[in-house]
């Protein structure tokens, strides 16, 4: 992926799109990276079929003509690694020029049963309709990216801290986390830097907390990944607490 603290800065959520997929070799190499996205309790699907209309808590999407799906159990580090994968896939698309938009809440469930082989215990957490987004935002998709807020962003000095106010070679990561989308553009995430080790908590606990955390790490770990930073994510649940990187 090209530089991906840039492609992280042009990541916006597109709602109104063409109709037509991407490429045929995106979406061959999307479906090889969907297949490769699963793990314990966790999975990712690709559905080629239309999506219009309300399919959740996260306003209008018009003219999507293919889909990602999160499934996951219920337990909260399944869900926390699922949105990781999933804002991975996410950035790969954008770094493609391909639009996409988290959609998270309530779903026709109806519709996704149909298309879905979904075990009993498993739930879908949420979407991402994707495609070639429309050259101009409708008034409507104007409308809804207003009332979310989406481009409105905390301090950074009000979401991060550091002891001796020594950020080391953190900074960029941090920046790129707080970059991040969020439900209802909550932005849950805290980090404290001690030296080599950086500590994530949570500001929330709700039903989007780990899908929110789960693409704030995402950020911080490809662009600590690129800057070869010394170090890895370890993920240990126990509310406020997530993770640790060091």
């Amino acid at each position: 992926m090209k530089d991906i603290f840039e492609v992280i800065s042009k990541r916006h959520s597109v709602r109104s799109y063409t109709g037509e997929l991407p490429p045929e070799s995106f979406m061959r190499d999307l479906a090889a990276r969907v297949a490769e996205s699963r793990g314990d309790g966790w999975r990712i699907v690709l559905i080629k079929s239309g999506i219009d209309g309300k399919i959740g808590s996260y306003g209008i999407i018009s003219n999507a003509p293919a889909w990602m799906v999160l499934i996951a159990d219920g337990r909260d580090q399944s869900a926390l690694e699922a949105a990781m994968a999933m804002e991975r896939l996410v950035l790969q698309s954008t770094a493609a020029g391909v639009g996409t938009c988290w959609v998270g809440g309530t779903f026709r469930i109806g519709k996704l049963n149909a298309l879905l082989d979904k075990n009993r215990n498993e739930k879908v957490l949420a979407v991402v309709p994707f495609g070639i987004p429309k050259d101009n935002k409708s008034m409507l998709e104007k409308v809804m990216t207003k009332l979310a807020h989406s481009k409105t962003r905390k301090p950074f000095d009000s979401l991060f801290s550091a002891t001796g106010d020594n950020f080391g070679p953190y900074r960029e990561a941090l920046e790129a986390v707080r970059l991040a989308p969020s439900a209802v553009n909550a932005q849950p995430w805290r980090a404290h830097v001690d030296g080599p080790k950086v500590t994530f908590s949570t500001a929330t606990d709700n039903s989007y907390t780990m899908l929110d955390m789960g693409i704030a790490l995402c950020h911080f770990s490809l662009v600590a990944e690129q800057q070869s930073l010394p170090g890895h994510l370890k993920i240990d649940i126990a509310l406020p607490h997530i993770a640790t990187w060091q």
